[in-house]
């Protein structure tokens, strides 16, 4: 729990919220200088997610990765797009936190997901919201995550961006969708010789907060942007 808000929505997303305050102290040399680090960090991000075994360490890689992606859009002015885009990356993200941190405890504290396996059949509830939580930061079509990223996206190559900075924040994007879908099959195959369902998924506590979370992951970016009339231009439904 600790982890899903730090990573979701307050410590580490407050630089961004920083840097979207400041906005006006970005101009000319910071600009440039803004989007060159933050398209660095989102390939570095991106490279070392897909080398990392640790569940825990990989989620926190993502987040980085994401919000490189949010301040690349950010040096290019479309503030808005940034922070709509941090609003709805808190909700998927804070989910995969805690579907994660169920796994894990799960696994008696094991965090290389090279040993777990067979989950679909232990911790169905857990593994079914890390799913859709795991889709919507790929951007996977009319779930939360894709109506944010795509408009990072279709914002940056409208707005006539740079073309090897379009391929850098592609690349970002392929990564992102490389090393979420590796971990997501090694956690769902059947190699165990044993199948049981975890009693962790029983209580509550446990279950209420995946589901809201889970509806606001799928659904969230959707009534939003219905709210937002600057968005209407990029996005069409």
């Amino acid at each position: 729990p600790v982890s899903a808000l730090v990573h979701s929505s307050t410590l580490v997303t407050a630089g961004v919220y920083i840097l979207i305050r400041f906005r006006g102290c970005f101009c000319g040399f910071w600009s440039v200088y803004l989007l060159r680090v933050a398209g660095f960090t989102v390939i570095w991000a991106g490279v070392i997610g897909f080398n990392c075994m640790d569940l825990k360490k990989l989620v926190a890689f993502s987040t980085i990765s994401q919000l490189g992606l949010i301040i690349v859009r950010l040096g290019c002015g479309a503030v808005k797009v940034c922070f709509f885009h941090l609003v709805v990356h808190a909700f998927f993200k804070a989910l995969m936190f805690l579907c994660v941190g169920i796994v894990i405890f799960f696994r008696g504290g094991v965090q290389d997901f090279r040993l777990i396996s067979g989950l679909w059949y232990k911790v169905p509830v857990s593994l079914s919201w890390l799913v859709v939580c795991s889709f919507s930061l790929i951007g996977l079509p009319f779930i939360s995550g894709f109506y944010s990223k795509d408009l990072l996206l279709e914002m940056y190559y409208l707005g006539g961006g740079v073309v090897r900075r379009m391929v850098i924040l592609v690349l970002g994007v392929m990564f992102t969708s490389a090393y979420v879908l590796r971990f997501l099959w090694k956690l769902c195959c059947v190699e165990d010789f044993y199948v049981f369902r975890s009693s962790y998924e029983d209580g509550v506590y446990n279950m209420l907060p995946l589901f809201i979370l889970g509806v606001f992951s799928v659904w969230v970016s959707y009534f939003l942007q219905m709210h937002m009339v600057d968005f209407c231009n990029y996005l069409v439904l």
